[in-house]
């Protein structure tokens, strides 16, 4: 087999990014633990990219994953810092360019320019995952959704072992009502990761999609006991579905959810999902208007996510996506 490389790609392969080897070690175990995509994997990525550029100032690459880091760990103008910065040392970096791209999509709401930045990445690495992760979002929310679909599927490609590519895939099946071919590729990721918690709750939007309330509620459950909920609390989620059903469970769901915002506020999305299950519309949309005046990451799939069904149609939630330039 004779593989063909753009001159851009050919290049990055032959670079050195640092000559600092225990720099290079740091930034190694950011990309592992930010790859990860678990609970805290951005807090804890962040502490070893900014060692590797304590270690090595002019390390482009640590910038660039930082700026990543930090947008995910919502810390937008540490993000933006951060992407400049790997662009003034490196401008043909691909993943500097992936990490602009994200800033203009989700922080900009500049659909141009995201798109653009996200191509340039591609372009200068077609290996980078992520790019193709994070650009199979970009699309889900300007309603391209076959596109969207390529651009996931190429990213388990290159990313095969990786829980998080299958889950995504996952998402965006379910996205697309795709409900068999979500529940397919959720459970290779429960293969790959067995205690992986997204995969379980997305494995529960696709039973709940498909109409199998009780396999849903199970892999709920699960996903609350892998993140940290009490065995108290998971008992009393039980109790709530066996003794008033999926209505009883979500109003459980709320009141837990809604203890954890005292707490940390960084929970706003889950909230707004069981407000509009709920079908209270007005505290759905109240909290939507919260997650906009935050810049929330999650506006962008508001549009099609089949948990915000509900809102769709409701002008106020119309105005609101008109507002960050989503299509209808």
């Amino acid at each position: 087999m004779r593989l063909k490389l753009t001159p851009e790609t050919e290049k990055s392969l032959n670079k050195r990014y640092t000559e600092n080897p225990e720099a290079y070690q740091a930034y190694l175990r950011g990309v592992a633990l930010f790859g990860s995509y678990r609970p805290g994997g951005a807090d804890a990525a962040i502490k070893h990219f900014r060692r590797a550029i304590e270690l090595d100032p002019q390390f482009a690459l640590a910038h660039a994953e930082l700026a990543a880091a930090y947008l995910q760990a919502n810390r937008p103008t540490e993000a933006r810092a951060e992407a400049e910065k790997a662009l003034a040392l490196d401008d043909t970096l691909g993943e500097a360019h992936r990490a602009l791209a994200m800033i203009k999509c989700w922080q900009d709401w500049d659909w141009s320019g995201c798109e653009r930045e996200f191509q340039r990445a591609i372009e200068l690495n077609t290996n980078d995952s992520h790019a193709y992760h994070y650009y199979s979002h970009y699309l889900q929310g300007k309603g391209r959704f076959d596109e969207s679909l390529a651009a996931s599927l190429r990213a388990l490609e290159l990313d095969p072992l990786s829980p998080a590519m299958s889950v995504h895939l996952g998402g965006v099946y379910i996205g697309t009502h795709q409900f068999d071919k979500a529940i397919e590729s959720l459970q290779r990721a429960l293969e790959l990761g067995p205690n992986f918690a997204p995969a379980h709750n997305f494995l529960g939007d696709a039973y709940l999609g498909k109409g199998m309330p009780k396999d849903a509620v199970e892999e709920y459950l699960k996903t609350a006991t892998l993140t940290g909920q009490s065995a108290e609390n998971v008992a009393a989620l039980r109790h709530a579905f066996r003794d008033s059903g999926l209505k009883g469970l979500r109003l459980k769901q709320l009141e837990i959810a809604k203890a954890r915002w005292q707490k940390s506020h960084d929970n706003a999305e889950e909230i707004t999902r069981l407000y509009a299950a709920l079908g209270e519309r007005d505290q759905a949309v109240a909290w939507l208007q919260r997650a906009y005046e935050k810049r929330a990451l999650w506006l962008l799939w508001v549009g099609f996510d089949p948990m915000f069904e509900s809102l769709q149609s409701d002008p106020r939630v119309q105005d609101l996506l008109r507002r960050i330039n989503s299509p209808p």
